[in-house]
């Protein structure tokens, strides 16, 4: 017979095992390592443990999946974490732990950006809950979708870059494709130097400044280095560079032509040996 689990019913599961959780303090710890197992042989590594006995329908488990898990804790903390897992609802009666699956769909679709364009890499999940899949190089994604309710949850699509994109409530939808936005965040010029300790804002710096484009660096010329490149046209930078290819140049910031007092060597603002 086929059941439908309702929000309200998954809230009094969790209230079932939250109190639950009380008594299973009293027991031993549980210490589990088990490599590429099911979750019907984590249940049977768990009773070994433990005083209880798992009561579940093996046909409703997904056994073809494997897991490697590892806990240490009491049994009310495994249990916790094997309902948020693999989708189930666990409930104790007694020395006996009911188990039920979550009802669960395969869900498919493809996520685009500007101009139809594929997004590799973008995170698929249930919004504010579980992970179902990442993108592919074309964009696209397959996964199980485990909830309560189906029809009533929505999709959250995440990618650094882009604006987070939810759905609407899927319904009986198998098939959701997406078109993410780009999340444009324009940022104010700064200055960063040696002598404030934060970022300031360019109208705020006291002192020279000066920015070269790549227009006046003019890159087309035969230049091998980007510092050779700043001679002529910086005011105050005096580059100094030797006669063969791939010789150190000496870069100095306003350390040519300084008013010192006689006799007294001045050091650059800022020289620079590459």
């Amino acid at each position: 017979m086929h059941q439908t689990f309702t929000f309200q019913k998954l809230l009094l599961s969790a209230l079932f095992l939250l109190i639950s959780c009380s008594s299973f303090a009293q027991e031993k710890e549980i210490n589990l390592n088990v490599k590429a197992a099911n979750i019907q042989e984590i249940f049977t590594a768990l009773e070994k443990q433990s005083t209880y006995s798992f009561n579940y329908n093996a046909a409703d488990l997904n056994l073809q999946t494997k897991y490697r898990y590892v806990y240490k804790g009491n049994l009310g903390g495994a249990l916790t974490h094997l309902s948020s897992l693999a989708g189930l609802v666990i409930k104790q009666y007694g020395n006996t732990i009911l188990v039920r699956v979550l009802p669960s769909r395969m869900i498919r679709g493809r996520v685009t950006g500007a101009e139809g364009l594929p997004l590799p890499g973008v995170i698929v999940q249930v919004k504010n809950g579980a992970y179902i899949a990442t993108t592919d190089g074309n964009g696209h994604y397959a996964g199980r979708l485990i909830a309560a309710d189906l029809s009533s949850s929505r999709l959250q699509f995440r990618m650094i870059g882009m604006r987070n994109l939810s759905t609407e409530p899927l319904g009986d939808k198998k098939v959701i494709d997406a078109a993410m936005e780009e999340d444009v965040t324009l940022m104010k010029d700064v200055i960063i130097t040696s002598s404030y300790t934060n970022a300031k804002p360019r109208e705020e710096v006291v002192g020279s400044i000066t920015q070269v484009n790549a227009e006046q660096l003019q890159v087309q010329r035969p230049i091998e280095s980007l510092d050779k490149m700043l001679e002529g046209l910086v005011a105050g930078v005096y580059v100094e560079s030797g006669t063969g290819l791939g010789t150190p140049v000496k870069v100095n910031i306003r350390g040519q032509g300084s008013l010192i007092p006689f006799g007294v060597a001045a050091p650059p603002v800022h020289s620079l040996c590459t």
